[in-house]
């Protein structure tokens, strides 16, 4: 199933851990991905409270992918295939029927 094409939707939503899986599946040319870039949390970090109902988060790491020298905080995964979220599946669905 290696051969197969392989899509995958992401947008704003998408974070953390799903970033990435996308980013890894994209960079190692096993998926292309559809949609909005994803919403940009790389780094592990923890909550810290500092008093009064408040906390504060800090990055304790930094995710780095070994091909790309970088990862995605801040900016997100960027698609291969840019679409408004709301029209992802449509164009996955063009894009797997055109492949």
């Amino acid at each position: 199933m290696l051969e197969m094409p392989l899509f995958i939707l992401i947008g704003p939503r998408t974070f953390s851990a799903a970033e990435e899986f996308s980013n890894n599946m994209k960079v190692l040319g096993r998926a292309k991905l559809v949609g909005e870039p994803s919403r940009g949390g790389a780094n592990p970090g923890d909550f810290y409270p500092i008093g009064e109902g408040f906390i504060f988060f800090v990055p304790t790491g930094r995710t780095v992918n070994p091909l790309e020298g970088g990862n995605w905080e801040g900016r997100g995964v960027i698609p291969d295939h840019m679409v408004p979220a709301a029209d992802a599946l449509d164009q996955t669905i063009h894009l797997a029927e055109s492949t």
